[in-house]
């Protein structure tokens, strides 16, 4: 077994570990159901309705399955004759799901070995070095957000180096990255090169490792061939304004530009809203510094210390006003 995941299970489930024998005999086990079951239903079964349950054995169990031992999420109830099942109490639906807090468990496993802590903010890798993705990194970083541009080649990533943006320059599927970047760190990727083709695939290949829901990919350009169509089940969820990668290069061109926006008691995310009409939301920053990227018409809950990134264009700051948005706005 891998060292990782018998830690995780040491961890997590010890408590819970059953071993043939102890499921098998004893007062709560399965013979005791067996015989239980046997007793009760007496009558149908000398009728020759119902089939008698017959004894099982430590042995039989390993000989069949080749199993021993089998860890669950509550041993109680699978030992209890009357209950033969977990017994799992019922969660609210504002609490995490228990598939979801072993995988909370599992990601602090997972920090501990790369050297963080859960107060480390999550980062955000975006790949294809560009004018446009140059300056959505940077908007990033003045957040306070760690962010990681990729790109095969070195030359695209020349801006956002001198801009302090941290680089990696190869393929991110490759074995290079694998051994050279710690990807636990980040918690969202947005495939943003210029290659449809290659978004998609990066998108699809590491959905599973970021979740499906923390993966974006730019729109795709539309293809005068049916037959060239990539298919819209693979790639990534629709990143933030609805255009294209030539698009977004084009709005930068044309003095568009990634700002962000601190939201106050004052300030707030409606009176944002009312004077940058013209505005188009990227993301949302929660105060403790987790972004969140918004698809075009999704609805925004703002609050106060909440920062929002948005593409504004140019000599769209509006006139002064009775209220002043914050400085970093």
């Amino acid at each position: 077994m891998d060292e990782r995941l018998f830690h995780f299970l040491v961890v997590f489930l010890i408590v819970h570990l059953i071993g043939n024998l102890t499921l098998l005999v004893g007062p709560q086990a399965f013979n005791a159901y067996a015989e239980r079951f046997n007793a009760e239903n007496a009558t149908a079964i000398a009728a020759g309705d119902v089939e008698a349950k017959g004894p099982s054995s430590s042995g039989f169990i390993l000989s069949a399955s080749g199993i021993e031992s089998r860890y669950v999420m509550n041993k109680s109830g699978v030992l209890d004759p009357a209950v033969m099942h977990p017994i799992l109490p019922e969660r609210r639906n504002e609490e995490p799901g228990i598939m979801a807090e072993m995988a909370l468990r599992a990601a602090e496993i997972a920090l501990a070995e790369a050297g963080l802590t859960g107060a480390d903010i999550p980062g955000v890798i975006v790949i294809g070095g560009s004018p446009w993705t140059t300056a959505l990194a940077e908007a990033i970083k003045k957040a306070d957000v760690p962010v990681l541009m990729a790109d095969p080649n070195f030359g695209n990533l020349r801006a956002a180096r001198t801009a302090g943006i941290e680089t990696f320059s190869g393929d991110i599927l490759s074995e290079a990255a694998e051994q050279r970047l710690e990807l636990v760190s980040f918690a969202t990727l947005i495939a943003a090169t210029s290659n449809d083709a290659y978004n998609t695939l990066v998108a699809t290949d590491l959905a599973p490792e970021f979740g499906r829901d923390n993966v974006f990919q730019v729109m795709r350009e539309k293809s005068e061939s049916a037959r060239h169509q990539l298919p819209r089940t693979l790639g990534g969820r629709k990143f933030g304004p609805e255009e294209t990668h030539a698009g977004m290069n084009k709005l930068v061109r044309d003095g568009w530009t990634f700002r962000v926006t601190r939201l106050t008691e004052e300030f707030t995310f409606e009176t944002w809203r009312s004077e940058r009409e013209d505005s188009m939301l990227v993301a949302r920053i929660s105060p403790k510094g987790v972004i969140s990227f918004i698809r075009k018409d999704e609805e925004v809950k703002g609050a106060v210390d909440v920062r929002i990134i948005a593409m504004r264009p140019p000599q769209s700051d509006p006139e002064v006003a009775n209220i002043q948005p914050p400085a970093d706005a």
